[in-house]
């Protein structure tokens, strides 16, 4: 008889997870931008965006509160929170609002089949 084993492993909450670092990796990739430039305190228009999806995504995805959220970045509760206010008002845009929604699917499924994140 063959012996199946299935092993799930979630999106953890937890910050030491991994899951928020694999966001950050997964963000600065699709977003053209080296991790060392999202994790920085600054940046252009294109740094600043990608940083917000990145913690939005730990928000929403991960159920990271806003103090963990910021410590992800080294930045305050309030900075995690306008970011994650800005990407909910940039979802009215459909095709921004199709694109994030892809990528929390992607990050969701990933976690749901076993990818380490």
């Amino acid at each position: 008889m063959e012996q199946h084993i299935e092993i799930k492993l979630r999106l953890s909450s937890k910050p030491e997870s991994g899951a928020p670092s694999m966001i950050q990796l997964l963000v600065a990739h699709l977003c053209g931008i080296s991790i060392h430039d999202l994790l920085g305190k600054r940046g252009g228009a294109r740094v600043v965006l990608a940083r917000q999806i990145a913690m939005y995504l730990m928000h929403v995805v991960c159920g990271l509160n806003m103090a963990q959220v910021g410590a992800c970045f080294r930045l305050d509760r309030s900075t995690a929170s306008y970011a994650c206010h800005r990407i909910e008002d940039l979802r009215d845009d459909p095709c921004f609002d199709r694109q994030l929604t892809q990528l929390e699917n992607l990050l969701r499924t990933a976690g749901d089949i076993g990818v380490a994140l």
